[in-house]
């Protein structure tokens, strides 16, 4: 979840050798912040659904570790484990486009497009993944 109630969040930077985000530290080390939800996004799209400890809900996060086989229903299945995880600052789900591209056997690339709390338009592409 966003640090503050305007939707600022630690800011994101990827690694162009290998397609990893990293936190944005600046020119002096210290923590940037802004309003993209990328932060957000990634950590309720990436987390395990229900294996935080502090989730009392068990409803944070997606359920991607669960895909096993590489079948003709997988690219619709991420999709869907995509939209579910989606945060409740983001308004509706039409508002979350999500689009996968199977690059190879059991490895999905996936690009998220979404409106802001700003309604400003944001999207983050994440690299191959093996599901």
């Amino acid at each position: 979840m966003p640090l503050s109630d305007d939707g600022a969040d630690v800011a994101l930077i990827r690694n162009p050798l290998n397609g990893r985000f990293d936190l944005d530290c600046g020119m002096r080390g210290n923590p940037v912040y802004d309003d993209s939800e990328t932060h957000t996004v990634l950590s309720l799209v990436l987390e395990w659904q229900g294996k935080w400890w502090a989730d009392q809900t068990g409803k944070r996060g997606s359920r991607l570790y669960l895909l096993r086989n590489d079948t003709r229903t997988t690219r619709t299945e991420l999709i869907a484990m995509v939209q579910e995880a989606r945060p409740r600052s983001l308004t509706a789900a039409s508002e979350v486009v999500v689009t996968a591209d199977r690059v190879a056997p059991g490895r999905y690339a996936f690009d998220i497009r979404w409106k802001t709390r700003a309604g400003r338009p944001a999207a983050v592409c994440v690299p191959p993944l093996s599901y």
